[in-house]
């Protein structure tokens, strides 16, 4: 029952910070605030047991990270959208 409630909490850490996200303006404040938000619910499927939700968000921080580091540095991000697409697609 703890565990549960524990579990549950997580998840509302990760959903307030994915909420907190959008208040922002800068690109990289976003892209941070979601990727602990998905990072909180990386940890939440750990816990839970939940292997795809684990593989899907961790996708999904590693894709941040990578467009973080390609927009401060002034990289085109076209080609690692329409890779990222095939990848979560297939």
């Amino acid at each position: 029952m703890i565990f549960d409630i524990f579990v549950q909490g997580i998840g509302f850490i990760g959903i307030g910070l994915n909420l907190w996200a959008v208040q922002f303006n800068k690109h990289w404040q976003i892209v941070l605030l979601k990727t602990l938000g998905s990072f909180a619910f990386v940890v939440q499927y750990v816990l839970l047991k939940a292997w795809t939700g684990v593989a899907m968000d961790s996708v999904g921080i590693v894709r941040n990270i990578i467009f973080i580091f390609a927009v401060k540095n002034e990289k085109p991000t076209k080609l690692l959208i329409i890779i990222f697409c095939i990848i979560t697609l297939g």
